[in-house]
């Protein structure tokens, strides 16, 4: 770690600005970042010095920490921090959110010090590049071992290295899954700001997020009967009401416990947005637990930003271990549901540019190019972290959407608007149910739409996430434990398309949105 001490005033300013820059150049950031990252470090010195902080001691330090690039700024003096004060270019609603996907800085106050720190992206490989390399690898290693490999140093290889390591990825995300998804749901809610915030645009919003996901998904269940038959009705309708009866009352836990130790993932989910919602009704009175949930949602992020860096290579052994087993053709039946799911997700796009071009009177060919820089990111980079900036500019610029609404319901949508995340676990659990000739019934049904649209909401926007939904979602459904293999493979490919036409529903509901609450100029829309 690289350290240099300063002098706060306008001079130092400049300096350390420029000490930011020349980090950034060389761990290789992309220029826009740069730019970002160092208006991020003037506006809060800026602030210090507009109160009364000129000529306190300024730490600036550099460098590289559990594999992450930081900048952390470090003063000396009384607690005085920019962000709860509502610092221009952070905005006040959301910043839990914010931080956790990354895109704001981190305030913490100890010792006699005020630190800010985030972390520094700097310029890697594309994913598709690191897909490919993946795919490219794992078929070269697995067609020579099993040309050049005697069956038995295969088969001793599959036992003592390859089938450790599946079973216990299968047991860090298991292990991870419970908490990882209670803290998303309650850091989510309270991220929203606010009870007035809350109660004067987030409610609707957040209603209109849940219900576009539910929706989404039941047209999935629907859609998937045109590709699927694997549908029985063995059950009566007295069993049939009474399975749904006990998902309602099964919801709420006995005990604080117990949903951990079942891992039971709709009580888990309860349990985050009660004290979600707590946590918000109460403000700075929880100053202290609302900490520790954030230090809690901070550790387990890092640690799922782990896992979902070692994925890539788990594909590899994935891959490797299905063509020494013979089981290849399992990875290649796929294509069936790919392409119900690539279906899906036109329709499901198109629907939502349809509707704003008809309900708001817009040409949808000048829609289309309007969402395309947006789309075009997330399509690349699977991230919607990445494409962020792209559509709050896109939003506030080419549509007209106020900015206070833009801050607050776009940080809240990458986290709660998951229409095609629901679409696509829905098709991908009736795909597993067909691939093992499992008989399911309206129940199960009724039970898979529910549970894939709170997992859809409450799944966490970070690496690795995908991996933990699908994980819960075989457990939940009774459901093959061995093809998360496939899945993992299968969501590789889908990631990019399913950030994508995710950035572009958010864009549009955000449009329907703001005019509903009078809250967009319709010439600039339109134009």
């Amino acid at each position: 770690m690289d350290t240099k001490q300063f002098t706060l005033s306008p001079v130092a300013c400049d300096e350390i600005s420029a000490e930011v820059i020349k980090y950034c150049d060389s761990i290789g950031t992309d220029r826009k970042d740069v730019q970002r990252y160092r208006l991020f470090v003037e506006d809060c010195l800026l602030f210090w010095l507009d109160n009364g902080c000129e000529g306190k001691k300024i730490k600036l330090v550099t460098g590289r920490r559990i594999r992450r690039n930081i900048i952390r700024i470090e003063m000396e003096g009384e607690s005085i921090n920019p962000l709860e004060e509502g610092l221009e270019g952070f905005g006040s609603f959301c910043n839990g959110i914010l931080s956790s996907l990354n895109l704001k800085p981190d305030y913490s106050y100890s010792g006699n010090k005020n630190r800010l720190e985030f972390n520094v992206q700097k310029k890697s490989m594309g994913m598709f590049a690191i897909m490919g390399i993946s795919i490219i690898s794992a078929i070269l290693i697995g067609v020579l071992g099993k040309f050049f490999v005697p069956y038995d140093v295969l088969s001793f290889i599959r036992d003592i290295i390859i089938n450790p390591i599946n079973v216990l990825f299968y047991k860090v995300l298991g292990c991870v899954a419970g908490p990882m998804i209670f803290l998303s749901v309650c850091w989510g809610i309270y991220g929203i700001g606010d009870v007035e915030t809350f109660g004067r645009i987030g409610k609707k919003i957040l209603l209109s997020f849940i219900g576009l996901t539910f929706s989404s998904t039941l047209f999935g269940a629907v859609f998937s009967f045109l590709f699927f038959s694997n549908m029985g009705f063995g059950t009566g309708a007295g069993t049939q009401f009474q399975s749904v009866m006990d998902l309602i009352t099964g919801i709420i836990p006995s005990n604080i416990f117990d949903p951990f130790i079942n891992g039971n993932i709709l009580q888990i989910i309860f349990l985050g947005l009660i004290i979600g919602m707590a946590l918000l009704v109460l403000g700075k009175q929880s100053k202290t637990i609302v900490s520790a949930v954030e230090q809690l949602n901070s550790i387990v992020n890092l640690i799922m930003g782990i896992i979902g860096k070692t994925i890539p290579y788990v594909i590899i052994v994935v891959i490797v271990e299905l063509i020494w087993s013979d089981a290849i053709d399992n990875l290649l039946s796929t294509w069936k549901v790919l392409a119900i799911m690539l279906l899906g997700f036109v329709i499901m796009g198109s629907w939502y540019l349809i509707k704003v071009s008809v309900r708001q009177k817009v040409n949808i060919i000048t829609l289309i190019k309007k969402v395309m820089p947006g789309f075009l990111v997330s399509l690349t980079t699977a991230s919607s972290g990445a494409a962020f900036h792209t559509n709050i500019d896109t939003c506030e610029k080419k549509y007209g959407i106020n900015p206070s609404l833009t801050g607050f319901g776009m940080p809240l949508g990458i986290v709660m608007l998951k229409p095609i995340s629901g679409l696509y676990f829905i098709l991908l659990m009736r795909y597993v149910a067909d691939l093992y000739e499992i008989q399911i019934s309206p129940t199960w049904i009724g039970f898979a739409v529910i549970l894939c649209t709170v997992i859809a909401v409450a799944s966490p926007p970070v690496p690795g996430g995908g991996a933990i939904c699908y994980t819960v979602l075989l457990a939940q459904l009774g459901l093959p434990s061995e093809i998360l293999v496939i899945l993992l493979a299968i969501d590789m490919i889908t990631d990019f398309v399913i950030t994508a036409i995710s950035t572009l529903c958010l864009q549009m509901t955000l449009i329907n949105e703001s005019s509903k609450l009078e809250m967009i100029d319709k010439e600039v829309l339109r134009k």
